[in-house]
């Protein structure tokens, strides 16, 4: 007569304290959030784009494991130093160089290179022609460059007024701007990365294609992925699925979908000529 109530008894109390560590097995499975700092720096970052590298990058790190959810976290590029600090939004930040105004500090770890680029002045190819502009003489000229960049032309300063005051350049918020700038000619030159360029070219868009570009570089550069030291990400847990997609050809592909297959770097043996 009694059986049956114990055995109900039992059958609860099991269920009881199995749940706890059914709930926890199901909140350990869950991935952890790991933020992507990006500012925009087209084609790598721009929520003003179409596309960009790092969203296609990050959408291809989450289908590729489970330990970690990637979320971009749009920034200011003034911001990207404190971004990965240890008190920080942010766990990691890619296409990123050493040389863009960062201090010293074991705060972060910096990656191998992953692409190789390029900082020039370009113009519009028909007012180069006919004489009206020239790339021999940027500092008697309006040069338009992006707020928070750096340019050797201007030894790496960010300083608005300065730049206005002491290099005759003028900040705007992205490249996009820069070349509608140049197609009203509200200046003469502008500083960009060709990486940006090919890709606009490759997308056939007038204001691209009308541009020239000068045969002397303002800088090169190699970026790299920095990691914030405290955080969540082991360099060589994102090196790894790198590798794999590089393996596959993935990487290669991605890269050439924006027309600068040419400016992937990661797994070249050679060491870097510029790799400040």
């Amino acid at each position: 007569m009694l059986k049956q109530p114990i055995v109900r008894v039992l059958l609860t109390v099991a269920l009881f304290f199995s749940l706890p560590g059914t709930l926890y097995a199901e909140s350990a499975s869950q991935p952890r959030v790991v933020y992507v700092a990006a500012y925009d720096f087209p084609p790598y970052f721009s929520t003003r784009e179409s596309q960009d590298l790092t969203s296609v990058l990050v959408a291809q790190l989450n289908q590729r494991q489970s330990e970690f959810q990637f979320v971009i976290r749009e920034i200011r590029p003034s911001e990207r130093y404190q971004a990965v600090s240890p008190t920080g939004c942010c766990d990691i930040l890619f296409f990123e160089a050493p040389q863009w105004g960062w201090p010293q500090s074991r705060d972060y770890v910096w990656s191998s290179a992953l692409t190789t680029g390029t900082e020039r002045f370009y113009a519009l190819k028909a007012r180069i022609e006919s004489g009206e502009v020239s790339f021999s003489t940027p500092g008697a000229q309006r040069i338009g460059g992006v707020l928070g960049y750096h340019y050797e032309f201007a030894n790496f300063k960010t300083d608005r007024s300065t730049l206005e005051v002491d290099y005759n350049l003028y900040s705007t918020d992205t490249p996009g701007s820069l070349l509608q700038m140049l197609d009203r000619e509200r200046i003469e030159l502008a500083l960009l990365n060709d990486e940006f360029v090919k890709w606009r070219q490759h997308l056939g868009q007038p204001s691209a294609l009308a541009l020239m570009g000068a045969e002397m570089a303002d800088h090169h550069y190699h970026t790299r992925y920095v990691v914030k030291r405290s955080g969540l990400l082991a360099p060589s847990f994102i090196d790894n699925l790198l590798k794999d997609m590089l393996n596959e050809g993935l990487l290669q592909q991605l890269f050439a979908d924006f027309n600068i297959r040419d400016s992937l770097y990661f797994g070249n043996t050679q060491p870097c000529d510029h790799s400040h």
